[in-house]
């Protein structure tokens, strides 16, 4: 994706080159196993960040080097129905005008913020496109949490009605399931607080466990 000085962003076609801009950004979205991302990595000017893409840790961490940010955050899976409970992670790497994320399965972040583009949202930089694929995967993580919570207080009546033939296991599911999400949404809220203080230090690393 492309985005102009006005914040207007296009769909770039599948092999499209990746030319220097004076104004606007480029948002590169990849699968971890495609190799255009790790020819992509080589070229950023901060080891470390490739690093970490290529390693892919699934734990919460952000680092700012060199005006370079990079990290990994928790995000939900997405699939044909909407967003699943099993998470997945987000490897980013934003620098100057663009952004680079990259991921093992369809997350919810990255597709609402694409369709949010797609419908006319203008974002002015990539920092700020950062920030709102973030700001989607807390909003997906609130609902999830929401819809939970209800099937939770639904299978609590049914074992208070004595209606006990499945309801205990799924209650426990349920209730590890909004448990595991909290952690994630407390690390998120976290990294979002300290990025916007740290948006402006040259140097810094924020590691957010939600283990």
């Amino acid at each position: 994706v492309r985005g102009d000085r006005s914040g207007v962003a296009t769909q770039l076609e599948a092999g499209a080159a990746i030319t220097p801009i004076e104004d606007g950004w480029y948002w590169l979205h990849f699968g971890l196993s495609d190799q255009r991302t790790h020819a992509l990595l080589e070229t950023l000017p901060v080891a470390e960040a490739s690093a970490l893409v290529r390693a892919a840790e699934e734990v919460q961490q952000i680092h700012i080097k060199n005006n370079v940010t990079f990290g990994t955050v928790a995000d939900l899976q997405q699939g044909l129905d909407g967003a699943q409970d099993d998470s997945g992670y987000l490897h980013f790497i934003v620098c100057d005008k663009l952004l680079v994320t990259a991921r093992r399965s369809s997350l919810h972040g990255p597709g609402a913020t694409l369709t949010a583009l797609q419908r006319g949202l203008k974002v002015t930089s990539a920092e700020a496109l950062l920030e709102h694929i973030l700001l989607q995967i807390i909003e997906g993580f609130d609902q999830r949490i929401e819809m939970t919570t209800d099937e939770v207080d639904t299978l609590e009546d049914r074992i208070i009605a004595g209606i006990v033939k499945d309801a205990r296991p799924r209650l426990g599911a349920s209730r590890r399931t909004v448990v595991r999400i909290f952690r994630h949404l407390s690390g998120l809220r976290t990294m979002l607080q300290r990025l916007g203080r740290n948006s402006s230090a040259s140097a810094g690393i924020i590691t957010l466990s939600t283990h």
